[in-house]
């Protein structure tokens, strides 16, 4: 294999503990990392409730930097078992750049357009990041007000599908589509953008969703838990992990 010094990201925003290196309190209201890089003891901030699940059952803790602020998500190890009641219909589902999708029923979902709608702020806050000067306290500022423009449209594109797929699982038992070849779609430059904006992520979280809502029953690993971190104002060091 390739030989030389092993490389890291500049900028990591994640870094991932198993088993160790954490400790919740007994309140389950603060967390304590315990790897000595500095981090410390941090509150919890959020409404889900840890003490439903045992500390065996965490399996993964995850620090995560927003442009919003700081995460940590929960790993739980848990078995998804959901008893569903047959609703005997079968649906067939078509995506597309001008609606959402459209069914084999003839229902066509509108699709709403978020980047779209949100190109205007998106604009005037590069231009602001433009105009400051490199390297500079102001241009931080700016690049993290553009970071939560871009963070408001993603979560608002997820949430939407996550949705929508929500409803289509309930109510069929048989979900159909096709599979796209995104990657061969924006071959097509008159179309490219529409096609990221309005299929790439969007559809695949649709799918996702829709898939794991088919499978009966389940056990899995999944990020359940994501709380805020109150920070008060305390610079956070990410370790550069090279596996992240």
């Amino acid at each position: 294999g390739k030989k030389g010094y092993p490389t890291f990201k500049k900028n990591s925003r994640s870094v991932e503990y198993k088993v160790s290196g954490w400790k919740l309190s007994e309140t389950r209201k603060q967390i304590t990392f315990t790897d000595k890089k500095g981090i410390g003891k941090l509150k919890l901030k959020g409404t889900w409730d840890l003490n439903f699940y045992q500390i065996d059952q965490i399996k993964r803790v995850r620090l995560i930097r927003r442009a919003d602020g700081y995460y940590v998500q929960f790993a739980i190890s848990a078995d998804n078992n959901v008893d569903t009641t047959p609703a005997g219909k079968t649906v067939g589902l078509d995506v597309g750049l001008k609606e959402f999708y459209t069914d084999s029923d003839g229902h066509v979902e509108p699709n709403p357009k978020f980047y779209r709608k949100s190109e205007k702020q998106l604009k005037f806050r590069q231009r602001r990041v433009s105009r400051k000067k490199k390297g500079s306290a102001n241009r931080k500022k700016a690049i993290n007000r553009l970071g939560r423009v871009h963070l408001k449209i993603s979560r608002q594109r997820e949430e939407h599908a996550k949705k929508l797929a929500r409803c289509v699982i309930q109510s069929n038992d048989l979900v159909a589509y096709e599979n796209l070849r995104i990657k061969n779609l924006v071959k097509n430059h008159c179309l490219a953008k529409s096609i990221m904006v309005s299929i790439q992520k969007v559809v695949g979280v649709f799918w996702r969703k829709v898939w794991q809502g088919n499978c009966r029953s389940q056990s899995c690993l999944y990020f359940a838990k994501m709380f805020k971190l109150r920070c008060n104002r305390k610079k956070i060091p990410i370790r550069k992990n090279p596996r992240l």
